[in-house]
């Protein structure tokens, strides 16, 4: 088979949020590293036609007239998946529409949510080598609709095939074409011009809100070490963000990941997630990963009483976070605190909130409405049954989902918002930031900050 004759025309789109959808995509905007590892596994096979949607403004339905592919393929997030349904009944209404099929987060874990005519084929598990295993099939004029890790429309219904074991030790380093051609696109806060990595996929912890841990068959499975460090040296960026759901899990494998790293004389700056009880109990290995890069950590504090991080099973306690934020500032690494807010706190808890912030002298952090959200075991233990599919773009984590116990829905949104203000207008944080990360990018992570609360405020006045 000649290589060049015969190849599929494939087109690979990372759609932004649905626009009623609270994002801040001024701060914090990953590489589409799902994207990277399509074109990967595929470009032998296929002519590729990449798009990542959150940095390039694009009409799908007009891409797809353009292009003529004879495949489509999207990763939805939950807040994309209404988006999804109505590109995906735009595209099929085209003369000799291609076929469609969906994969990502939201796939994986609810794949019932794709089920519709418009869609040909969801992929749920070991995502990226059940795509390959298709186009190859297709490519061949070969029979596809068996492969595991997908459900295919036949016949008016969707079939679900079985799960499959992801080889981790197969994995592929993926070329990075969007990275190279969207250079100081992709972002977190500060560290511009960063680079994705993934090392390992699920996580172990049983967080009841959760959903990443609901992920690859709910089972943690990690990347051979030599792998990862390969990857690495391939990158040509200084930032590099492991979205590992919880990086910081074997004290043996980031042991050998420090040593690796100084002896291969790696000069990258990491930022990773990490659980505060691990970064309490492990100063000493912390203290050797920020010695082989480690700048920042994402790290799910969450509340700030005992009696709420049980309440969710967090795994770690207040004790655990005082000690975390300790180590981490002795370390000078940056510690960015992800907040959760409950809908039935009254006015105090809020300001409580940011007390323990300032005081604890904490810069950069997140506050995201306690969300019951599809798919985690605490939507099963409050019996929620089946969400409403043309309101999934309402699960921005920002939204209220009931009415708040002591306040109305907008006094809840202002507390929010004085928050955030708090953050963004502290005395000395401005000073802080520059002195790490110098004049220009302050300003402008400050105007970005800004930027967000406004767009925040205009859509909850929209769309409340």
């Amino acid at each position: 088979m000649s290589d060049s004759i015969n190849k599929l025309k494939i087109f690979i789109f990372r759609p932004k949020p649905a626009y009623q959808t609270i994002w801040a995509n001024w701060l914090f905007k990953c590489e589409p590293l799902e994207l990277e590892y399509l074109y990967t596994v595929l470009k032998d096979h296929a002519i590729i036609t990449l798009i990542d949607g959150q940095v390039r403004s694009c009409d799908p339905v007009k891409e797809v007239m353009r292009l003529k592919p004879d495949l489509v393929l999207i990763t939805s997030l939950i807040t994309n998946v209404n988006m999804v349904l109505k590109m995906a009944a735009g595209i099929k209404k085209l003369k000799s529409p291609p076929k469609i099929f969906i994969g990502g987060p939201h796939a994986e874990v609810l794949p019932q949510h794709f089920f519709t005519p418009e869609i040909d084929g969801v992929f749920y598990n070991n995502q990226l080598h059940a795509i390959e295993q298709v186009v190859k099939a297709i490519r061949s004029g070969e029979e596809y609709y068996h492969i595991a890790g997908t459900a295919f429309q036949k016949n008016g219904h969707f079939m679900i095939n079985r799960p499959d074991k992801v080889n981790f030790n197969d994995f592929p380093i993926p070329e990075r074409p969007l990275l190279r051609k969207y250079k100081n696109k992709y972002n977190l806060f500060y560290f511009n011009d960063c680079a994705s990595i993934k090392t390992s996929f699920g996580c172990p912890e049983k967080c009841t809100f959760c959903f990443c841990r609901k992920m690859n068959q709910e089972e943690y499975g990690r990347r051979p070490l030599a792998s990862v460090l390969q990857e690495i040296e391939s990158i040509p960026n200084k930032n590099v963000f492991i979205v590992d759901d919880n990086f910081l899990l074997s004290p043996t494998y980031l042991e050998a990941f420090c040593e690796s790293i100084k002896e291969k004389k790696i000069t990258k700056q990491f930022i990773v997630y990490g659980t505060s009880r691990f970064i309490a109990n492990h100063p000493e290995l912390m203290k050797k990963l920020r010695e082989a890069g480690l700048l920042a950590i994402l790290v799910g504090l969450e509340f700030i009483s005992d009696e709420a991080l049980n309440a969710v099973h967090k795994g770690s306690d207040y004790a655990d976070n005082e000690t975390c934020i300790r180590v981490c500032q002795e370390l000078d690494i940056e510690l960015i605190g992800l907040f959760m807010l409950d809908p039935n706190w009254p006015a105090s808890e809020f300001k409580k909130l940011m007390n323990y912030i300032h005081n604890r002298k904490i810069y950069l952090a997140t506050f995201a409405t306690l969300t019951v959200l599809p798919g985690t075991d605490l939507w099963e233990i409050k019996e929620k049954g089946n969400p409403d599919i043309n309101n999934l773009w309402r699960y921005d984590f920002l939204r209220l989902h009931e009415s708040p116990r002591y306040m109305s829905r907008y006094q809840y949104y202002f507390w929010m918002m004085y928050l955030y203000f708090r953050l963004i207008f502290r005395l000395n944080g401005f000073t802080y930031f520059k002195q790490r990360t110098g004049l220009w990018n302050t300003l402008k992570m400050s105007i970005n900050g800004i930027t967000s609360v406004f767009n925040f405020i205009i859509k909850i006045i929209i769309w409340p």
